[in-house]
């Protein structure tokens, strides 16, 4: 029997088991960009896709793919000790210089300052990946290391950094190619497409275009060890959507228990926080609910200490998890969504056993 290669895509995706991310969400440009440096630079890839689900284009990670690469990790830290510090500086340097260049592109840009941003934040990409995956494989040692605590401290700066280059990179897109200039369509190029825009003089073809109308319609990526393929055709779109729907909504009713506490479980209520400046209507006793925490966000979550902390993103090394285990504050992280599931005033139930979060009624949130 014959199969279209996106038929043979979409066998392959339910062959196998996948997961959700740290950060859920993402763009075909970053998306690409990421996947394409992780590529060129560590034989061990992590197979993943794109798609959209609830509106969002959501990335899931192949789970067989990702044991492999933290596998070969953990054999790396066994050979050479200073590894994690050495991944973490050139990560952090790498970051450093990437600033710098972004800012002076936003003043005056030019082809060969934009081609070297991106090259950069590729192989920063690969550098976070691989910098990520050893603090994990350290962690899991269960020893206290110098280089366990030089990770948490760069995991939890690393990612506002990025977020500022991303910002950066994005203003002097719209700077140069000002025809996608427009709702950030740049963000439905891939990596390679961008290159070949930069090349044209930042003129976009009447086919790029098409292709811009046709993606905000509906695509998967997935991006192989092999291969990076997008698929359009609606009938497999919707088939992949459905397929990781149910598995992505039911991840989505518990998270990770990050910090534990001698009660199995804990009832208050809630405060849900979206921005910095609101967390000063947090009141002593309530559950802190966010999508993360913040360094800026230290002395006010230390004087309020909350009952506990219930973050939508994060994982055990997140700035949320270090930080709940210094001031000794249950905590639950990588909860989706969780902040657009709960209101504030909300009487919930947290099992600090299996991260399952329920309201006061006993129905686990939906």
């Amino acid at each position: 029997m014959f199969f279209s290669k996106e038929q043979r895509l979409l066998n392959y995706v339910k062959r196998n088991q996948w997961f959700t991310g740290v950060r859920t969400t993402d763009n075909l440009l970053f998306f690409s960009l990421r996947t394409s440096g992780e590529r060129k630079h560590d034989k061990k890839f992590i197979e993943r896709l794109l798609l959209p689900i609830d509106q969002k284009h959501v990335r899931v990670f192949n789970l067989k793919t990702a044991k492999t690469f933290h596998k070969l990790s953990a054999k790396q830290l066994l050979k050479d000790k200073k590894l994690l510090n050495n991944t973490i500086q050139k990560c952090e340097t790498l970051m450093s210089d990437m600033l710098l260049l972004s800012k002076q592109s936003l003043k005056k840009p030019t082809k060969k300052g934009v081609k070297k941003l991106l090259v950069m934040y590729e192989y920063y990409s690969y550098l976070f990946m691989k910098s990520f995956s050893l603090g994990l494989m350290l962690k899991q040692n269960k020893k206290k290391n110098s280089s366990l605590k030089k990770h948490n401290l760069w995991r939890n700066t690393i990612v506002f950094k990025e977020e500022q280059a991303e910002k950066n990179i994005k203003k002097v897109l719209k700077k140069i190619i000002p025809t996608l200039a427009k709702n950030n369509q740049f963000l439905y190029l891939t990596d390679i497409e961008l290159q070949i825009v930069i090349d044209n003089n930042y003129k976009i073809s009447k086919q790029l275009l098409k292709l811009i109308v046709k993606r905000k319609q509906g695509f998967v990526f997935i991006a192989t060890k092999r291969q990076a393929a997008l698929i359009y055709k609606p009938a497999i779109v919707k088939e992949l959507k459905n397929f990781f729907s149910k598995t992505i909504t039911e991840s989505l009713l518990k998270g990770q228990v990050a910090s534990k506490t001698r009660s199995k479980t804990i009832t208050g209520k809630v405060r849900v926080i979206r921005h910095s400046r609101d967390l000063k209507r947090l009141k002593h006793g309530e559950l802190l609910v966010v999508i993360q925490t913040l360094p800026q966000q230290i002395p006010l979550i230390a004087q309020k200490h909350p009952k506990a902390i219930v973050t939508e993103e994060g994982g055990l090394t997140c700035h949320a998890a270090i930080l709940s285990r210094e001031l000794k504050i249950p905590c639950i992280v990588g909860a989706k969504n969780i902040t657009k599931r709960l209101k504030t005033g909300q009487q919930i139930l947290l099992d600090m056993r299996s991260g399952t979060i329920k309201l006061q009624n006993d129905k686990t949130i939906k």
